[in-house]
């Protein structure tokens, strides 16, 4: 058979998340004195004139159900426009937690001042406590809570978010891609750096904390059930309807209730080798998120489902002094006074209206490893070293982690998931802000 690569990408997601990343102690595991938070969260999908993408639109039906399907296709979203994702705006802090398949999420526990362990004098609050106190949320419990839901602050959550997707041909694969070496493609993860003043009054960019970025995670829930006929004849009668889709596929679970349908899950590592606490450790370190097998949380092996892509970083100036990114700032604020500007208002006039949320010119992308099964395999102790060949066999995406295989001319429904993976070696204490640039692009090819 004739294997054509498409260059479709797909999808361009840019997400400001700030993330204020405070610890006390542990291994893997953030224990909180504070919450982090995630503020003016803007999310915008691109694409190419193959892969569509839609929005979700919800309806709730006169017998309480709920109907998903797709608004207006088109080859760019932008999250922010559509009352479907307001709720991203009134977030409360991403907190650590663990999952191996977007269904079962780990949730720590941490010590309060009522726990009898801090009454007499064993534990601070705040602290963590061990994995038998943990909590398995399967209802999204924990997801998309607002300041006012998370009531207590030492407790895990996470984003998720759905979309649309439909391809022009069979058998199309799905992954997360670098893109194709565009200045306005690729994926990656890297902390945003932030305005500040200097003794002049002026301001210059200085490098954030890297922690959440190299222990934030992003998953890809996939269910390919046929969508119940009520949500198709909803989208049939809306105005974004396409008469080329007559079906739909994609079922989830609705906040609250139980679990109606097996997905498959895969989950991106972005700066699988960026380690904040050693500067000079460029190894892997193999992450085993918490899973629940037979009703037994643990470490789970998810080598199957993993796309692991290398640290991406900004990129340095021709004169090796600074990055690409910190001239573009000298030259926008350049013979202007700023002594009365914020930092806020520096960040809204360099950030969004100078740069429009385009970050790809000024970084340099990760590659892929191009098999994750090959990865784990070469590791010893949970650890892959820098100069080992499949640290270095990398392509433009992962071989053995597909997202979805799309049929011609569906829409596909996706529920994606942000989180801090807990598991990770680098999810350790950190006192400083680290906002997180995240850009991803699909990429697909079709088999015929």
């Amino acid at each position: 058979m004739n294997k054509l690569l498409a260059k479709l990408i797909a999808s361009i997601l840019a997400l400001t998340v700030a993330a204020a990343l405070v610890a006390m102690s542990s291994y893997a595991w953030l224990t909180i004195s504070n919450t982090p938070e995630i503020n003016g969260i803007q999310i915008s999908i691109g694409g190419s004139n193959t892969l569509m993408i839609a929005p979700d639109k919800i309806v709730e039906n006169a017998d309480g159900t709920v109907s998903h399907y797709p608004g207006i296709f088109s080859s760019d979203l932008s999250f922010g426009s559509h009352d479907t994702y307001s709720y991203l705006k009134e977030l409360a802090g991403l907190l650590p937690v663990s999952t191996a398949d977007g269904v079962n999420w780990i949730v720590p526990d941490f010590y309060d001042e009522t726990d009898e362990e801090v009454r007499n004098g064993t534990a601070r609050p705040g602290q963590l406590k061990g994995q038998e106190d943990f909590f398995v949320d399967n209802t999204l419990f924990s997801a998309n809570l607002t300041p006012e839901q998370q009531s207590n602050s030492t407790t895990g959550n996470y984003i998720y978010l759905d979309f649309w997707v439909v391809a022009p041909a069979e058998d199309f694969t799905l992954r997360i891609s670098t893109g194709d070496g565009q200045d306005e493609s690729g994926s990656f993860v890297i902390s945003r750096m932030e305005p500040t003043m200097d003794e002049n009054g002026g301001y210059t960019l200085v490098a954030a904390d890297d922690a959440a970025a190299a222990s934030v995670r992003i998953g890809f829930l996939v269910n390919q059930d046929w969508a119940p006929v009520a949500d198709v004849q909803k989208y049939t009668g809306s105005t974004g309807y396409d008469d080329r889709f007559a079906r739909l596929m994609g079922v989830y679970q609705e906040p609250g209730q139980p679990i109606t349908a097996t997905s498959a899950f895969t989950i991106y590592e972005p700066n699988a080798d960026l380690h904040p606490q050693e500067a000079e450790n460029q190894n892997y370190l193999i992450t085993r998120p918490l899973g629940v097998v037979e009703g037994t949380v643990g470490p789970t092996d998810i080598k199957d489902r993993l796309s692991v892509q290398l640290a991406s970083r900004w990129k340095t100036a021709e004169n090796g002094a600074s990055t690409l990114l910190e001239q573009e700032f000298t030259a926008a604020f350049f013979g202007k006074d700023l002594s009365e500007l914020t930092s806020e208002q520096i960040v809204t006039q360099f950030y969004k209206k100078r740069l429009q949320g385009l970050y790809a010119p000024y970084i340099d992308r990760g590659g892929f490893v191009k098999n994750t099964n090959n990865l784990y395999a070469s590791a010893v102790d949970g650890i892959v070293a820098a100069d080992a060949p499949e640290l270095h066999a990398l392509a433009g995406a992962t071989d053995d982690a597909v997202i979805a295989v799309l049929p011609k001319n569906v829409p596909q429904r996706i529920r994606m998931f942000i989180w801090l993976e807990g598991q990770d070696a680098d999810c350790v204490g950190q006192k400083t802000p680290s906002n997180l640039i995240v850009n991803l692009e699909f990429a697909g090819s079709n088999s015929k």
